[in-house]
């Protein structure tokens, strides 16, 4: 059996094509909470490093949580021999917000 932690975390460098015309207005500050406001049941848990590259992508480092997962899924996630493509897809469906998230790098599990 696979034992997880409440302090597992999965950290990835993303490119998001925002959508949202209001959020392309917004200040850093204002554009970090849309971030944070964007994935799947507020599991974004940090979020760091953001720059606006062209007028509508920014690049970011996002930290998410994954406590809010059933302890299967948790399990499946946190294996050692877990595929980076599982965390890339975990990571890209969780965004929901108005534009298209893409993993820029191999997302990574760290525990805080």
């Amino acid at each position: 059996m696979v034992q997880t932690s409440d302090r597992a975390f999965i950290e990835s460098e993303l490119t998001i094509d925002v959508r949202d015309r209001a959020a392309r207005r917004f200040d850093d500050h204002e554009l970090k909470l849309w971030v944070h406001r964007s994935f799947e049941a507020l599991s974004c848990y940090r979020v760091s490093g953001l720059e606006r590259s062209e007028s509508s992508q920014i690049k970011t480092t996002v930290t998410l949580k994954i406590s809010h997962l059933s302890h299967t899924e948790q399990g499946i996630l946190t294996r050692k021999d877990a595929d980076p493509s599982m965390l890339r897809a975990f990571v890209e469906r969780s965004f929901k917000g108005r534009g298209r998230c893409r993993c820029t790098r191999d997302p990574k599990l760290i525990e805080l």
